[in-house]
């Protein structure tokens, strides 16, 4: 019986997290014969400084008590719209800080293609110096081989640098936007549950 309520409760967490963000929301969940379905919960705006998330001060966002499921994912629009306010509200520092990261980013994608095609290079002189001199086909062979493979893997590399810049890009947004509410305080909390309400 016990390992059941567990599993409830778990999957009742699950349910509201695949909702909601863990970086901006806590979930508490427990076992109660007299709710609906067994399952109480509680939602809670957890970016903020610690002292003020473990204050009193910080109240439950939505309740199992007063909420059903739809309000979680109507807290979840109406963050998801305060969010892209704070892009636009900062948008100049917001493009400055994005650009910097990306340029340099880019910067180190830049040498590594510089040095992929400096061993290309490196390839085709050996290529031109076995023809001139020593005129062996089986040389010749390796070097195409060795330089086919080269290629395939710096496209390869490529494309995983470009997904990491583009996830590194998307890291610093969100890291962004977590700082600028952060600072907000339980201002931006108190503003979330009037929106909500």
């Amino acid at each position: 019986m016990k390992t059941t309520k567990i599993i409830k409760t778990n999957d009742m967490n699950r349910k509201i997290n695949n909702i909601l963000d863990k970086r901006y929301f806590h979930v508490c969940t427990s076992f109660n014969d007299r709710c609906v379905g067994n399952i109480e919960w509680e939602i809670y705006y957890s970016n903020l400084p610690e002292n003020l998330y473990f204050s009193n001060k910080n109240k439950s966002l939505l309740s199992s008590k007063r909420n059903i499921i739809s309000d979680i994912y109507a807290l979840k629009d109406r963050f998801e719209k305060e969010k892209q306010l704070i892009i636009k509200a900062n948008i100049e520092e917001y493009i400055k800080i994005s650009y910097e990261n990306y340029s340099n980013m880019s910067k180190i994608k830049s040498y590594f293609t510089e040095t992929i095609v400096d061993i290309l290079l490196i390839n085709v002189f050996l290529v031109f110096f076995n023809i001139l001199f020593f005129k062996s086909v089986e040389i010749s062979i390796l070097n195409l081989i060795n330089t086919i493979l080269i290629a395939i893997l710096a496209i390869r590399k490529n494309i995983k640098i470009d997904k990491k810049i583009n996830k590194f890009q998307n890291d610093i947004e969100e890291n962004y936007i977590q700082e600028k509410i952060r600072q907000q305080g339980l201002y931006f909390v108190e503003k979330l549950r009037k929106q909500i309400y």
